[in-house]
């Protein structure tokens, strides 16, 4: 009886031992990072990278999950649904929690605010309109005059109705007042390919993804979607420049959990997101793939997607934008 006693005093304090205690052993398998795009694209290179950074620093395999598909919303529901054990991180596109509430409404099985805890902010992502190089358009202005005098007969891809780049070819259509046609596609791979053949005359890529290209002449860039003009292509001019005010349309790339995993593994990787965000060959690969590189905590970082929400519900609204 002793013995009895014994194993279960051992096994009620194994029970009662504080989180940060047990943590202390996380993680002790292989973590997973889905990721709401193909391969091939801007948040897959962000991905890709960033994981290979978690498993520098809490030497275990970070292995990347692409789940594309519904301007990353299916993703979303993945991960908000996963076991909230530390094992499942989620690559925050933005969109999902900004614009997709908004437009999809009670058609989300998930409520961000509610499903994930952040663990913080990544980088910022400017977006570019690019058409191919053979393409007749050098210009914006050029393309916006051909789609008013021959309306109803230009193609604008984008990431899908719930994407940055979808508000950016609607708020173009609108201000400009033009008579054009989306085409949504699950990632810039799949959406590039359009472009090249010529069945698609326009598109809104990351300036990180459409860069190299630009460079290569490959594709031409006719305006960025941000206030200011990227570094990374500084001749490219900005739509405000162009004469369209308060045209800001970028995304962001970030990383949370699911709401319920414990806080002492909630805090860990907070520290770990932050310890990569420091490290000097961080910031310079991304500036380098032109994203913006950020070192925002969790908190920080949700209430910027909260007020970029409410920024873009009132355009949403005031516009009438709806997925086509």
């Amino acid at each position: 009886m002793r013995h009895i006693y014994l194993a279960l005093a051992f096994i009620f304090l194994g029970c009662n031992t504080p989180g940060p205690a047990w943590a202390q052993d996380y993680p002790s398998r292989p973590l997973r990072l889905i990721v709401g795009y193909p391969p091939g694209g801007a948040g897959d290179t962000v991905a890709r990278f960033i994981a290979s950074k978690y498993s520098e620093q809490l030497a275990q395999p970070v292995v990347v999950e692409n789940k594309p598909g519904g301007s990353a919303t299916i993703a979303a529901a993945m991960a908000a649904k996963a076991t909230p054990d530390g094992y499942t991180l989620y690559q925050v596109t933005g969109t999902e929690f900004t614009i997709a509430p908004t437009i999809m409404g009670d058609k989300l099985s998930y409520v961000w605010q509610r499903d994930f805890q952040p663990l913080g902010l990544l980088v910022l992502s400017p977006g570019i309109f690019v058409v191919s190089n053979a393409s007749p358009f050098h210009t914006m202005q050029e393309l916006i005059a051909h789609a008013k005098s021959k309306p109803n007969t230009l193609n604008f891809a984008n990431f899908g109705g719930t994407s940055t780049s979808f508000m950016a070819n609607e708020a173009l259509r609108n201000a400009a007042n033009l008579s054009v046609s989306h085409v949504p596609f699950k990632g810039s791979g799949p959406a590039l390919i359009e472009l090249y053949a010529g069945r698609v005359d326009l598109f809104v890529d990351t300036v990180a993804n459409a860069s190299p290209l630009i460079q290569s002449g490959r594709l031409r860039a006719l305006a960025v979607t941000t206030p200011q003009r990227s570094p990374l292509l500084p001749k490219v001019p900005s739509m405000e420049e162009l004469g369209f005010k308060d045209f800001s349309y970028g995304g962001s790339i970030g990383i949370a959990v699911p709401i319920s995993t414990p806080e002492p593994i909630g805090n860990k990787l907070r520290a770990v997101t932050q310890t990569i965000m420091k490290l000097p060959e961080v910031q310079k690969r991304f500036s380098d793939l032109g994203f913006i590189p950020m070192q925002e905590e969790g908190a920080a970082y949700f209430a910027r997607l909260s007020a970029e929400s409410e920024r873009l519900a009132k355009i949403i609204r005031a516009s009438n934008m709806t997925m086509e």
